[in-house]
């Protein structure tokens, strides 16, 4: 009985000593084992693993791309001295298990992931400011112009939203620099996203102004284009009314002139075939347009020409 009692025992420590020697590490995990402080082993393969009971300890870490989010990063200056409030987001991923624990725990971290985090923070926050200094502020809001931040009621652009321009290569830029340092750490930055870019609420005033100042001056450009256009329009139209002017004075002195001759024909026609009578009926039209008026007044000579008819007429009369 005695003996059982000692075997079921044994058996019990067995199993405790097999439990405590056993670990697993997920899909997402990565491991360092751990012996009296001192590394001696880095799980990257999911699965079942062993280590010895009491004297080793196992460290998980997340292997999945881990986020950093900063928030408010005040007075950054672009290269045309446009101040900024920026905030950023970080994906990173801890590649190097063991340094990433030496880092964490060197800075009085109370886990390895919150160490990472807060050392990274550190580098990231410099590196932004250093990147942006390089740019203008329209290359930060991704190759568009400074109106297009001021006309934002909220004076808020999400970068991320904004495809093209110049974005992209700041933001490789600023991971690309925050990733020479983050090695140290144990840490691979796989990416940098800069996701608002405001405008200090001081400025809001003066971009207010400066906004109605320069939609001052695209109206009075757009007005000096309209004048010149009208202009330049008023000046082809009179150009094209001279020309069908000229063109029709023309034409028509032509039929005036082609009438007049056909009417010096037609008068010529009928004088040569009576030209007693057409001598009449010239001289009855003279009397009708000088004579026919009650205000007309004429004074002339009773022996000139001009009254022979009116003599013949008379003298008719008397005849009779």
């Amino acid at each position: 009985m005695k003996s059982k009692i000692i075997l079921l025992g044994l058996l019990g420590v067995a199993g405790a000593a097999v439990v405590a020697s056993a670990y697993t590490v997920n899909e997402g995990q990565q491991a360092l084992v751990l012996q009296y402080g001192e590394h001696k082993e880095t799980i990257t393969e999911p699965g079942l693993h062993w280590k010895l009971p009491v004297v080793q300890q196992v460290v998980l870490l997340d292997k999945r791309a881990l986020r950093l989010d900063t928030r408010n990063w005040e007075n950054v200056l672009s290269s045309d001295q446009k101040r900024m409030v920026v905030d950023a987001v970080a994906r990173f991923k801890i590649a190097d298990p063991l340094r990433a624990f030496q880092a964490a725990y060197s800075g009085g971290g109370t886990s390895i992931e919150r160490g990472v985090t807060d050392r990274l923070g550190q580098i990231l926050e410099p590196a932004v400011r250093e990147i942006l200094g390089k740019h203008t502020l329209s290359d930060i809001v991704s190759g568009g112009t400074t109106d297009d931040l001021q006309n934002n009621n909220q004076q808020i652009l999400t970068l991320e939203s904004v495809e093209g321009g110049k974005r992209t290569a700041i933001m490789h830029e600023i991971r690309d620099v925050v990733n020479a340092s983050a090695a140290a750490l144990g840490v691979e930055i796989v990416d940098v996203r800069l996701k608002r870019v405001d405008l200090p609420r001081q400025n809001n005033l003066a971009i207010f102004n400066r906004m109605i100042a320069e939609r001052a001056r695209e109206a009075k450009e757009a007005r000096a284009i309209g004048d010149k256009e009208a202009i330049t329009i008023r000046a082809e139209t009179d150009l094209r009314v001279a020309e069908i002017t000229s063109q029709a004075e023309r034409i028509a002195a032509e039929t005036r002139g082609k009438a007049d001759g056909e009417a010096v024909r037609i008068f010529a026609e009928a004088y040569g075939q009576d030209v007693d009578f057409f001598e009449f009926y010239r001289t009855m039209e003279a009397y009708r347009k000088s004579l026919g008026k009650d205000s007309t007044t004429m004074v002339m000579s009773p022996n000139g020409d001009f009254l022979n008819r009116l003599k013949s007429i008379e003298g008719d009369k008397k005849k009779k």
